[in-house]
């Protein structure tokens, strides 16, 4: 990946959290586009991960297998990411939801989930309360929950469902998020409800098309230079997209 140049530093942020390698520029454009949380390990990555990892092994071994590869999957990434606020919301919330689906076939409250993860977090890790990525992480996720229903009526009467779905999810994040962040850092990008649905798909496509880049670059090592090219063209897109919502007014305070 060091020799993918910028795309290879964005791959290596999305996989670990490390941006020792990933443009400065890049970093200060999501965050004034309200996209900081994407280059924040969190729910997202580890469900694209556990996806991998069940669907990929489901095809190879059979549906009966899913769950523990799925498992695998998370804990895989979780071992190799480190253990961030974030990231720990993200594998309790997981772990509980798998374990209740596999073995209970209950209907989850997500909400209550949510609760009892943050309680038993704050047992855990109780110097987590007083981190920002704590704060906005159950924040956000408690927006989603508490808020986006609300907006997915509104936004359903405009938009195909999709997009409503998208944006309301996004809205719920930053209504919740959204004071946080002007308390904390004195500003905040509303702009982040539009950047949210149109980056975020974008690095799906991205690290879907990493991992696969990754692979045939150990299997077939002189391919590595083109692969290396397409991940560079999907970074740009990437890049250009979060540069257009960057130039959306910040609401400082």
């Amino acid at each position: 990946m060091y020799g993918w140049g910028s795309a290879g530093g964005f791959i290596l942020a999305l996989l670990s959290g490390s941006r020792e390698y990933t443009d400065s520029f890049l970093c200060e454009t999501f965050k004034n586009a309200g996209l900081s949380h994407v280059l924040a390990l969190s729910g997202m990555h580890l469900s694209f991960f556990s996806s991998i990892a069940g669907g990929t092994g489901k095809r190879i071994l059979g549906k009966k297998f899913d769950f523990w590869l799925r498992l695998f999957g998370i804990l895989f990434f979780v071992w190799f990411a480190g253990l961030s606020p974030s990231l720990f919301r993200a594998l309790l919330c997981s772990l509980i939801l798998l374990f209740c689906g596999i073995f209970f076939c209950v209907q989850v409250n997500f909400f209550k989930v949510l609760c009892f993860v943050f309680l038993l977090h704050c047992i855990i890790f109780p110097d987590d309360i007083f981190s920002a990525a704590f704060i906005l992480s159950y924040g956000a996720l408690a927006g989603i929950l508490l808020f986006g229903n609300v907006f997915k009526c509104f936004f359903q009467c405009f938009f195909p469902k999709k997009i409503s779905d998208s944006l309301s999810v996004s809205a719920g994040a930053q209504s919740a998020t959204f004071p946080v962040s002007l308390a904390l850092f004195k500003s905040a990008a509303p702009g982040g409800i539009l950047a949210s649905v149109a980056v975020c798909p974008l690095v799906s496509v991205f690290l879907t098309s990493a991992m696969v880049a990754i692979l045939f670059s150990f299997m077939i090592p002189f391919l590595s230079p083109f692969f290396g090219a397409i991940m560079n063209f999907l970074y740009q897109i990437i890049k250009l997209t979060a540069e257009l919502f960057a130039l959306l007014p910040l609401v400082e305070f």
